[in-house]
């Protein structure tokens, strides 16, 4: 009698949320970039981010890219271990039109991403911001 033949690979993320696919908002101004997401998109391949803005709709979009680019308007991504975040507290000020990031609360989460193919930009990953109950 033959026996069964198998191509096991030893699985080597225990521990780790690979079931995360979001990015959170933080209360200081960052982006989280959770390790189900970071993970399934690559995020550990990329440098930096450009970031957008669709006011009337009140959605932030993503595209990641290995430098700089000339035109400069890119945060760096720091890494972790399957993880990363976006310092954006700039980004933030400047959309909320406030000098400070008393408004952000509103928004702080979690929030799953989409993906949106633009004709001139590419594609991007976007989330839609959502006001949470500020409890006092």
């Amino acid at each position: 009698m033959e026996q069964e033949q198998f191509t096991f690979e030893h699985f080597r993320d225990a521990g780790s949320k690979l079931s995360n696919y979001s990015i959170s908002i933080t209360m200081n101004g960052s982006f989280g970039l959770n390790s189900g997401f970071y993970n399934a998109e690559r995020i550990n391949e990329y440098s930096y981010v450009m970031l957008f803005y669709d006011k009337n709709k009140k959605t932030i979009g993503f595209l990641f890219t290995k430098d700089k680019g000339e035109k400069g308007g890119t945060f760096k991504i720091t890494h972790g271990n399957k993880s990363g975040y976006i310092s954006a507290r700039t980004f933030f000020i400047s959309i909320l039109a406030g000098s400070n990031l008393n408004e952000l609360k509103k928004y702080v989460g979690r929030y799953t991403p989409k993906t949106y193919k633009d004709e001139k930009i590419g594609t991007l990953f976007y989330i839609t911001l959502k006001e949470n109950e500020i409890k006092t």
